[in-house]
């Protein structure tokens, strides 16, 4: 029986204000090779997801590229699951960032902005529970998670590389929280059918400097580029077995 606990790479999505150069806004379709409209998988997310569009090497580009598969990529920097009525009105929602369509597949990443504007990365226990409980059985995105799971969908939610102590934005204060939210969302890929979980400090870790941007919180093109090939060969390889 195959598990839910996908020990490949992925990275997850802390987020950011947009850095010159390197993201875009608004939803990108790419495969290099399929006409819009023809999407099969659609990415969710905040600016781990969004980095390096402008060159074609986000993350979501990488594993259209290798799946030859063309790819909705709606994540928006600065986005979060929970969100007051303002930033949810100003498109900063994850999960309004899902458009209805016959997906084979849900890519999200998220979580980070939340533990950092909402509680400074300090006093976090009440936000992480909210999110994700213990047991990864219930909370947003858990709930979230089981909306998407209609017909032959499946999720495929991305956990957080390290965060590097010299972290720029605040997150350098993010490390435990990063990993408590990645052990939760693990527990949720294995308590429910069709959501599978992949984490990125697999392949990415601080000492690597060269998978990650200047600002040692988003993914150079380097990173992208490791981290959408190890989620596209992970799809890949549930898919055949």
């Amino acid at each position: 029986m195959k598990s839910r606990r996908y020990s490949l790479l992925v990275v997850f999505a802390l987020v950011v204000v947009s850095c010159a150069g390197g993201e875009s806004s608004g939803s990108t379709t790419t495969d290099g090779s399929s006409a819009a409209g023809s999407e099969t998988i659609i990415a969710l997310g905040d600016s781990i997801f969004e980095y390096n569009s402008l060159q074609g090497d986000s993350i979501p580009e990488v594993i259209g590229r290798e799946l030859g598969t063309p790819i909705l990529n709606a994540a928006r920097s600065s986005a979060h699951f929970s969100n007051s009525d303002s930033t949810a009105a100003e498109g900063l929602d994850i999960r309004d960032q899902y458009q209805e369509g016959d997906w084979e597949w849900v890519v999200i990443v998220g979580g980070g902005n939340d533990y950092r504007d909402n509680c400074g990365c300090g006093e976090c226990d009440t936000h992480i529970d909210e999110l994700i409980s213990a047991d990864g059985s219930s909370g947003e995105i858990p709930d979230f998670v089981r909306e998407l799971l209609t017909g032959e969908t499946q999720v495929m939610f991305v956990g957080y590389y390290e965060v590097p102590s010299d972290a720029n934005f605040g997150f350098d204060l993010c490390g435990d929280e990063v990993m408590e939210h990645n052990a939760r969302l693990a527990l949720m890929g294995e308590a429910i059918d069709g959501v599978w979980f992949v984490s990125a400090g697999d392949v990415v870790s601080a000492d690597n400097r060269t998978a990650y941007a200047e600002d040692r919180v988003h993914p150079s093109v380097t990173g992208s580029r490791l981290v959408g090939e190890y989620i596209a060969a992970a799809i890949a390889s549930i898919e055949t077995n």
